[in-house]
């Protein structure tokens, strides 16, 4: 898998989260309503005993709780879905990352920027958050950026190398967090 690939399931599960905490806050909101419910109901009913009037105990916020509870978990099901992608992904070996070959050299340290000036915001967001590592990312000698990967080492043959051990010790971390944990959010 290409980190462009990523990068478009990594917006997905991103949005999807956003949408989880929306129906949580909104799902919070409806059942507090929901607890309050019998004493208003009992005062309603009791004005409309007053005044004569038939009263009928509305099923709104049940019905809206039923549907937001059900709605919550699709989406948790789709995140689940997706996070599980980005892990394989991260996992695998397989993962093709962009990078331009050539390195540019500032301050004694290798930047290589992703071909194509790229940028991969939501890949390292997903990463950050998978790894419980904040952004930039940093592994050992390498600082991972959604615009480019620097490294500390001036030499483009060992700056290439941190790479790739960076990326292998991100992989088997992944996959070990992948065989002890079978659940995702």
């Amino acid at each position: 898998m290409d980190l462009s690939e990523l990068e478009v399931i990594a917006a997905q599960l991103l949005e999807e989260q956003k949408r989880h905490r929306q129906l949580m806050a909104e799902l919070t909101r409806i059942r507090n309503e929901l607890r309050e419910k019998p004493r208003r109901d009992e005062k309603d009913k009791k004005f409309h005993t007053l005044i004569g009037v038939h009263w009928e105990q509305p099923r709104e916020l049940e019905e809206k709780a039923k549907v937001l509870t059900l709605e919550d978990e699709q989406l948790m099901k789709s995140t689940r879905a997706l996070t599980e992608k980005i892990v394989e992904a991260f996992s695998s070996g397989a993962l093709t990352v962009p990078l331009d070959p050539t390195q540019v050299k500032v301050a004694g340290n290798s930047h290589f920027r992703y071909r194509s000036n790229a940028t991969f915001p939501k890949s390292v967001q997903a990463l950050s958050e998978l790894l419980g590592l904040p952004i930039p990312l940093t592994v050992d000698d390498v600082v991972i950026e959604p615009d480019r990967i620097q490294v500390a080492e001036s030499d483009p043959y060992y700056a290439k190398e941190k790479i790739v051990e960076a990326f292998d010790k991100i992989r088997k971390t992944v996959a070990l967090k992948l065989a002890t944990t079978k659940t995702w959010p």
